[in-house]
């Protein structure tokens, strides 16, 4: 069975990286361009998210690694990663 507070910890997680990564967003950009160049501005969001959910994934990771050497972990690094390669070659 999962544990309740790491699903909890996890979920908190990435919601306040998210409203992070969107105020960073939105605090850094060129007042001329407020309400245009959209997909740049997800591209820069989705690139902000996955690299501060690369960072946090180790600490998943040793919470999650306590009682076998599971590889699930390993698979959800290595595709956040990949992710991040590819948005960050996007543009």
């Amino acid at each position: 069975m999962a544990d309740w507070f790491l699903i909890l910890a996890t979920t908190i997680s990435f919601l306040l990286l998210l409203v992070a990564s969107l105020y960073f967003l939105v605090y850094y950009q060129h007042p001329d361009d407020r309400n245009e160049a959209w997909l740049p501005k997800l591209t820069v969001l989705l690139g902000l998210v996955l690299s501060g959910a690369t960072v946090l994934l180790l600490p998943l990771d040793v919470a999650n690694n306590e009682g076998y050497a599971g590889e699930c972990i390993y698979t959800v690094f290595i595709k956040c990663i990949i992710l991040n390669t590819l948005v960050y070659v996007m543009f």
